[in-house]
């Protein structure tokens, strides 16, 4: 039997001047097709058709939970690499902390775009006739193969260092970091190409993530905005989410297009901040995603749990309800029992009675007879059962709508303000004359 190895991951080791720290973990094949996907803002691995051998002992992902397809690795930085190898002892995973931040853009959701010529000064468009002009739109349609030959030849013309920079843009995408620096170095030490370039060693040495960056101020918008991109996925690195939301936050509120343009980045950015615990960073992530559509996309239902698991943290269950009841036309059938259970119990805990119960008679719909006569459902049925007295209203809310109705958006705004405002009271102390 020939079995496939699969690693998706950042490409090549890193060398060992982008690395700070490196672990190896042995493996065990459970299946013919091994793969690994490194989520770093979420500081998550996950690892299908192996498991760990033995007993894990790893500083940089101490935590293993089993999933349906392998497990997932819970680890302790953002600034993660990973990729599956093998040698005379057996399969394994590399595991690496990195100084900077993960230099592929898929991984961390932040795509590799054309810029508009105007704001490069360039008085072109698609296709052009110069070679940096041809090689930047072969770049946006994803011609990199092409793009490079063309950047390549435009290093004998007046746009070098344009060139420059993006074939750094290029060796990053395969996975050089060593090459992609270089370039980035050669770069103007002026203009706006330059401060880009500064922008991308920063991701790649680590050297200045622990200082605020410069000001975007005279930036085309959509350099500007690709440059909030960095600033946001830096201070994310720092663990200065709580910043990194507040800037999101801003962009979102000014009808920034950023979290159209990286729709991923902003899943995972507010995933981030989720994750922390924080109150006050998860409000405004919950704000960021309400706004900015984030429960659409690949992504979406991963990213709604975990908005409903942080609104519900945050004593607004409502919120939580109507985020997971949003999802119920998109869940799997296997999982659709466990769930509506929950938006259920949470429109209950949310003192909503009514739209608990056409919840129910969608589960009655949509679930097995067999699967309804459990002792849960037997329960939530018994609560909920209308009493003769109350009248049903006549137009019951859409249980599968893909986001709630604007009435629902205002109320549930109020709730997590309303929760925001609550938690904050209890956690400040006593004034004089009161007791504890």
């Amino acid at each position: 039997m020939v079995f496939a190895l699969v690693s998706i991951a950042l490409g090549a080791p890193p060398p060992t001047g982008f690395t700070s720290s490196m672990e190896r973990v042995a493996l065990e094949r459970t299946s013919s097709r091994v793969e690994v996907t490194v989520d770093p803002l979420v500081k998550t691995i996950v690892l299908t058709g192996a498991k760990i051998s033995g007993r894990l002992e790893s500083g940089l992902c101490p935590t293993q939970h089993k999933r349906r397809d392998g497990l997932s690795l819970h680890c302790t930085t953002r600034r993660l690499w990973a990729a599956i190898g093998s040698d005379d002892k057996g399969l394994y995973l590399d595991l690496r902390a990195l100084r900077g931040v993960t230099w592929q853009w898929d991984a961390a959701g932040v795509p590799l775009q054309r810029w508009p010529f105007d704001g490069l000064g360039i008085p072109q468009s698609c296709p052009g006739t110069i070679d940096v002009v041809k090689a930047e739109c072969a770049l946006g349609e994803g011609r990199f193969d092409e793009a490079a030959v063309l950047f390549t030849s435009a290093l004998q013309t007046p746009d070098v260092h344009f060139a420059r920079l993006r074939l750094g843009d290029l060796a990053l995408r395969r996975g050089d970091p060593e090459a992609a620096l270089s370039w980035y170095a050669k770069s103007a030490s002026t203009g706006p190409v330059s401060r880009l370039a500064r922008m991308r060693e920063c991701d790649l040495t680590g050297n200045c993530l622990d200082e605020r960056p410069a000001t975007l101020d005279g930036l085309h918008p959509a350099l500007a905005m690709e440059g909030r991109i960095h600033q946001i996925r830096q201070d994310l690195v720092a663990d200065r989410v709580l910043l990194a939301m507040q800037q999101l936050s801003a962009e979102v509120e000014a009808g920034s297009a950023l979290c159209t343009a990286a729709h991923l980045f902003c899943q995972k950015a507010v995933q981030a901040a989720f994750l922390t615990q924080n109150d006050e960073t998860a409000s405004i992530a919950l704000s960021v995603f309400a706004t900015a559509g984030l429960a659409d996309g690949p992504a979406g239902i991963e990213i709604a749990r975990a908005a409903a698991g942080a609104a519900e943290r945050a004593g607004a269950p409502a919120f939580a309800a109507a985020v997971l009841a949003s999802l119920s036309g998109r869940v799997a059938m296997d999982e659709l029992d466990v769930h509506l259970q929950r938006v259920v119990r949470l429109y209950l805990a949310a003192r909503d009675p009514i739209r608990a119960q056409f919840v129910v008679e969608y589960a009655e719909q949509k679930l097995a007879a067999a699967t309804l006569k459990s002792r849960e459902w037997k329960q939530l049925r018994r609560i909920v059962e209308p009493k003769a007295t109350t009248p049903k209203p006549p137009a019951p809310p859409s249980i599968t709508a893909r986001l709630p109705a604007l009435a629902d958006g205002v109320a549930v705004s109020r709730e997590l303000a309303r929760a925001a405002q609550a938690r904050s009271a209890a956690a400040q102390p006593p004034s004089s004359g009161e007791t504890p």
